[in-house]
């Protein structure tokens, strides 16, 4: 999911540009979290909702299936996470992938 999520990040920057990850531990009220960060076109508003729908592209034909995000969404939500999107205020886009509590939380009955 993490890989898939950073092609379409560096897919979103033909003329190159900056990817930034970032991981964040979480804490008591969050769950942990990777926070990825492009300076590439941004996500069109109208397109925002629908990014995860299984073949929606907003490609070319022939450049993508638009089953990346999809993919990536369904295997973060089978492990227990999710993926968020959003636009950069300053251009770009950001998805966020909230993993899951760590089993070791989890107390044996």
């Amino acid at each position: 999911a993490l890989l898939n999520v950073c092609q379409n990040a560096i897919q979103a920057m033909p003329a190159g540009g900056t990817l930034t990850i970032e991981c964040f531990a979480g804490g008591e009220e969050q769950d942990p979290f990777i926070k990825i960060t492009d300076t590439g076109t941004g996500i069109p508003l109208q397109h925002l909702d629908r990014i995860f729908d299984p073949f929606y592209t907003t490609k070319e034909a022939g450049q993508g299936t638009g089953l990346g995000l999809a993919v990536s969404s369904r295997i973060m939500e089978e492990h227990g996470g999710r993926i968020e999107a959003e636009n950069n205020r300053t251009g770009g886009a950001i998805f966020s992938l909230y993993l899951p509590p760590s089993k070791s939380d989890i107390k044996p009955l």
